[in-house]
């Protein structure tokens, strides 16, 4: 990094970031290392200097003098580091479950903004999900309680694809009645003949589509393409797929391998969650949401008006948000 002043660096610590978040941890406590780590850096660099104390000493019978010091009140030894991972802001566009792993796009301070645009315009994400064949648990995870076993050599790709192929034409008939249009109307021809169309509201999941990449019984492996999509709607996914091939099936492992605009590529791994790398990822989130036209005229207004129009509600926003994924979460705990 071409400065050492902290203040300097903080002022660029602001906009959209891509991250892998790894598995067998929650996004709150992902979201509380990556925060940590970078205000760790912060504080090692050059930090403000103490605030003057001006002290006043002498004979008021006679001329005084003016003593400026160093305030002790203003000390880090005092008050604590100048930079805190409580004073930084973080939303997360998509967060994943404990269980799951992958791509997560994040808004760090001013970027919190960007991130709610984002989730608000219900990003479509793709999931790569393996499970296993003849097994069934209570939590529909390779981590449950086992309830019982039965055959799952005998499954072929050909019937797999079959199942798969009918829950996808099942889920997508949902897609016309989230978005609010007719199926045998106009708009519903003009709405497919655009592709991918996006659920009005953001608490319904939809499926685009879902595919059998590999199955090796009694393993398999999905390919999973949805929007607004939750964890334990992922886990209906397999046991469903399971209960229609008149089987049982658990999933093993979920990872994002695309989030909106943003794929594995771009992501950071936790080893390289650095100051340096940080902003350079900003850079390249942000020339990869400039490079679309609708996304990037967005931020150049957002810029022209100085967020004022979004930033507004951002703590209300924020402190909303992770109180309702902290819940999820919470559930989640409880019952592995």
């Amino acid at each position: 990094m071409q400065t050492t002043d902290a203040q300097l660096v903080w002022n660029r610590l602001n906009g959209i970031i891509c991250i892998y978040k790894p598995p067998m941890i929650p996004w709150m406590k992902t979201r509380s290392n990556l925060l940590t780590k970078l205000s760790t850096e912060l504080n090692e660099m050059q930090c403000r200097p103490q605030r003057p104390h001006v002290n006043i000493v002498g004979d008021t019978s006679q001329k005084l003098n003016v003593e400026v010091n160093p305030s002790y009140a203003d000390h880090p030894l005092a008050i604590g580091p100048r930079y805190i991972p409580q004073e930084m802001k973080a939303l997360f566009v998509r967060p994943l479950g404990s269980l799951m792993s992958g791509v997560c796009v994040v808004g760090i301070n001013k970027g919190v903004g960007t991130a709610f645009y984002l989730k608000k315009i219900n990003p479509v994400s793709t999931f790569r999900i393996t499970g296993q064949l003849g097994i069934s648990t209570d939590d529909k995870t390779a981590y449950g309680k086992i309830l019982f076993r039965c055959q799952s050599k005998h499954i072929q790709r050909i019937n797999v694809d079959k199942v798969v192929a009918m829950i996808e034409a099942t889920r997508r008939k949902s897609i016309f009645a989230l978005t609010g249009v007719h199926p045998q109307s106009q708009a519903a021809y003009e709405m497919l003949a655009q592709g991918l169309s996006r659920p009005v509201e953001t608490k319904y999941p939809v499926l685009y589509s879902v595919k059998c990449i590999d199955l090796n019984a009694p393993d398999f492996t999905l390919e999973v393409v949805t929007a607004n999509e939750h964890y334990h709607y992922l886990l209906d996914l397999v046991s469903e797929m399971g209960f229609r091939l008149r089987n049982a099936a658990i999933t093993t492992s979920i990872q994002c391998i695309r989030c909106c605009y943003f794929s594995l590529e771009d992501a950071l791994l936790k080893k390289h969650w650095t100051l340096q790398n940080v902003i350079d990822n900003m850079s390249r989130c942000d020339k990869i949401l400039r490079s679309n036209k609708q996304f990037g005229e967005f931020l150049h207004r957002m810029e022209k008006e100085e967020m004022t129009g979004v930033v507004a509600h951002e703590k209300d926003t924020l402190e909303e948000y992770e109180a309702g994924e902290y819940e999820e979460e919470a559930k989640m705990k409880k019952k592995m």
